[in-house]
Formats: C-alpha cells, sequence, structure tokens
C-alpha cells in the first residue's frame, strides 16, 4: 500500500469511529483545506499569477511590474467578475455578473423591480466545512491538491451539504451546485478554473421540492446572453438579454397566459427604439420610442377595449406640444400643453359625457392666470385667479342658476379676511367663515 492508501485507511478508521462536530473530524475540514491552490502562474507570461481563495474559486489576476505588483482583475467570492482594472475607466461588476453601474436600472416598463431584483444569477455560498463526497476515493492529486467532488457543509452538530463542487489540481473547475438548508436545490452551473463559466440554473424551494426560477449563462464571470425568469409556475415570465454583465439586445415580458406583454430594446446598457405593452389578449396597450434612454417622439396608450388613453410627443425625454388624454369611452379627458416637459399655457378638462369641466392657465408647470369650473351642465360654478402657483384675488363661486353664492379673497394662496357667501336674492348670508376653495 503506497503512502496515500496508508493516510486514507487511517482517515476512514478516524472518521467512521467519530460523529460530525467532534475535534478529529473538525480537523479532517482543515486538512482538506489545506490542499486549496493559493496560486498559479501564467503560462503566457511570467509576471502575471492567479491568486486563488481558500475555497478554490479564484480571487484575482495580479501582473508584476518591477517590484509592483498591479491587479488586473478581481473577483467576487463565488467566481464572478468584481472589477476589471484592464478596462479604461476600470469597470465594477456585481455578484450576479451584472455591471454595477445598472444595478437601479429598471428594466421594464411594466414593473417596478430593478435588475438586481429580476435577476439573482449566482451568490457566494459555502462555510470553511470541507470534505470529499466519497471519503473512499483519494482526494489528493500527486502534487497534494485536492482534486475530485468534494461537498461544504453547514455549521452544528448535524450539518446539511450547502455547496458540492467539483475540484482540479485544488481549484474549483467543474460542476458547481448549491443548497437550501432544506436540502433542495438552489442553483446548478458550471466553474473553469474557479471562474463562473457557462449555463446555470436557479431554484426556489417550494414545499420541499426544486422549482425552476431562473437560467442563463456566464462568460469569464459575467452574465451572457438571454436570462430567462419564470413564474411559479415555471412559465416564463421575462427574457432580458446581457453582454458581458450590460443590457444590450430585446426585453421582453409575458403575461402568465403565456402570450407577449412588453418588447423593448436595450444597447449598451440604455433602452433603445420602440417599446409596445400588451393586453392579455395581444392587443396594444402601450407604443412608443426611446433614443439613447429618452422617450423620444410619438406616444400612444390605449385602454383594453381598444379606445385611445393617451396621446403624447417626446423630445429626449421631455413632452413637447398638446398631450390628448381619453376616458375610457373614447371622449376626451384632458388637453394640456407641454414646453420642456411642464405645463404650459391653457388646460381644458371634460367630464365622461364630453361636457365641459374646467379650465386653467400654467406658466412653467404652475398655475398662473384665471382658472374656471364648471356644473356637470355647463354652468359656471366657481372662478379665481393665480399667480406663480398661488390663488391671487377674488375667487368666485356661483349657484347653478347663475347667481353669486360666495366669494372670498385670496393673496399668495392665503385668505385674507372673511368669506362672503349670498342668498339667490343677491342679500348677504349673516355668517362668515372661510371657504372649501379648489386648488
Amino acid at each position: 500500500m503506497n503512502r496515500y492508501g496508508v493516510f486514507f485507511a487511517a482517515l476512514l478508521i478516524g472518521i467512521s469511529a467519530t460523529a460530525f462536530g467532534s475535534p478529529a473530524f473538525e480537523s479532517s475540514y482543515k486538512m482538506y483545506l489545506g490542499g486549496v491552490r493559493e496560486s498559479r502562474p501564467s503560462a503566457e507570461d511570467k509576471n502575471q499569477a492567479t491568486i486563488f481563495g481558500d475555497r478554490g474559486f479564484i480571487s484575482r489576476i495580479e501582473q508584476k511590474n518591477g517590484d509592483k505588483t498591479e491587479i488586473l482583475r478581481e473577483y467576487h467570492l463565488n467566481g464572478a467578475l468584481k472589477v476589471d482594472a484592464t478596462s479604461n475607466p476600470p469597470k465594477n461588476y456585481l455578484e450576479n455578473g451584472i455591471a454595477e453601474e445598472l444595478k437601479s436600472v429598471k428594466p421594464l416598463l411594466t414593473s417596478q423591480e430593478d435588475l438586481v431584483g429580476l435577476i439573482r444569477g449566482s451568490e457566494a455560498y459555502g462555510t470553511d466545512r470541507l470534505l470529499p463526497v466519497d471519503i473512499r476515493r483519494p482526494s489528493f492529486d500527486m502534487d497534494r491538491f485536492i482534486e475530485g467532488d468534494f461537498a461544504f457543509y453547514s455549521e452544528g452538530l448535524t450539518p446539511t451539504i450547502l455547496m458540492r463542487a467539483a475540484y482540479k489540481g485544488g481549484i474549483i473547475s467543474g460542476d458547481v451546485t448549491l443548497l437550501f438548508n432544506s436540502g433542495v436545490k438552489k442553483f446548478e452551473g458550471k466553474v473553469v478554473d474557479g471562474v463562473l463559466e457557462g449555463d446555470y440554473a436557479r431554484f426556489k424551494d417550494e414545499k420541499g421540492k426544486p422549482v425552476l426560477r431562473e437560467t442563463g449563462s456566464f462568460s469569464g464571470g459575467l452574465l451572457n446572453g438571454v436570462v430567462t425568469l419564470f413564474y411559479k409556475e415555471n412559465k416564463k415570465y421575462a427574457e432580458v438579454t446581457l453582454k458581458d454583465g450590460i443590457l444590450d439586445g430585446p426585453i421582453r415580458k409575458f403575461h402568465q397566459n403565456g402570450k407577449m406583454e412588453e418588447t423593448c430594446q436595450f444597447a449598451s446598457g440604455v433602452r433603445l427604439g420602440e417599446c409596445k405593452v400588451f393586453s392579455e389578449e395581444g392587443k396594444v396597450l402601450v407604443s412608443g420610442n426611446y433614443d439613447s434612454g429618452r422617450r423620444n417622439g410619438k406616444w400612444e396608450e390605449w385602454y383594453e377595449n381598444g379606445q385611445n388613453r393617451r396621446q403624447a410627443k417626446y423630445s429626449q425625454g421631455s413632452l413637447e406640444g398638446e398631450v390628448i388624454s381619453y376616458h375610457s369611452n373614447g371622449k376626451i379627458s384632458r388637453k394640456e400643453n407641454y414646453r420642456s416637459n411642464k405645463l404650459e399655457g391653457e388646460a381644458i378638462h371634460y367630464n365622461e359625457d364630453g361636457s365641459l369641466k374646467g379650465t386653467a392657465l400654467y406658466a412653467n408647470n404652475q398655475k398662473s392666470g384665471l382658472m374656471k369650473i364648471y356644473y356637470p351642465s355647463g354652468k359656471l360654478e366657481l372662478e379665481v385667479n393665480f399667480k406663480n402657483g398661488f390663488k391671487e384675488g377674488i375667487q368666485k363661486r356661483y349657484y347653478e342658476t347663475g347667481e353669486l353664492l360666495e366669494e372670498i379673497n385670496f393673496a399668495r394662496g392665503k385668505q385674507v379676511g372673511f368669506s362672503q357667501s349670498y342668498y339667490k336674492t343677491g342679500v348677504k348670508m349673516g355668517g362668515a367663515g372661510a371657504m372649501d376653495s379648489a386648488n
């Protein structure tokens, strides 16, 4: 029997006679962790080396320049790229393989979730409790690095497996599986020389069963290609396209019946081109265009019954010109004018039957000028003047038959003196108090 055979025979006797959590078993964790490679020189450049973490994932790539050592690339604990110092300026990335600059981006028009909330990718996992999956087989190569299938265990007297990983020469290289504490599969993917590489799948634990929630692919520790997200029933929720961790390509979202809910396009991290939103029956609800991440050009919205909902025009993200909104019965609800995304000029509001509801004048997004409110019958109910967004002057309210009902004086939006009410005959009422004014 060679020295490896003697070693493993002795180890088997020790492990079979002990339980998890005993000193002898704890020492075996350290023994295997000691077989994780710390560094490896580059075959192409003698001044370059790859440094690995204490679990066998890549930590960084270093370059020696004379007496100085520069870090070219740095990685998260799960083998995802963290910093690329070779780009100008250096680029930072999140643990899920997405560029840090996109962490707050909301790629879907129909959802408020940001990109990090949508895509989880992988995550750093595992502990310092490392053992080979099959203790009966040799687990070291001739250079004393661990080799083969290993598992990381949870802490405690009754540990469970949190991660399975394949090692090659002391480096994680091969299939990797993460598990919930319940033992249900959480993530499965591949790692090449300590770096996330190739296809992966992420799952949710639903009553003890793994339910698929996300699939995608890593390249060099970054997400590349289409990431597909799923509803609980494993039906597609959305498809997000990335290139080197950056949104680049089509974005699609689906209704639970499988029909398209939304389509958009991204290029180099920004929304670009036509976007559309659809009902569950396939009717277009929103149609608009983006230029460099900003709404630009004609923008149209519809109700599910097919009636117009809103018509507008944008110029580099700002509303410009007339914006028309509609009631669901097809009649106009509002006509407003915008200049550089601010209300300007006359705004007219209508009731569902098409009758006039009110008018107001705006300047620089503030009411400025006379505002009038009408009864459903079309008779004037209230009129008041505004200046720089504040009521200014005498506000008058009328009976539906046309006689003056009440008047009150304002200065910079605050009541001055008392309100005065009138009978239809024009005679003043005796009481005086603050008036319920419209804003």
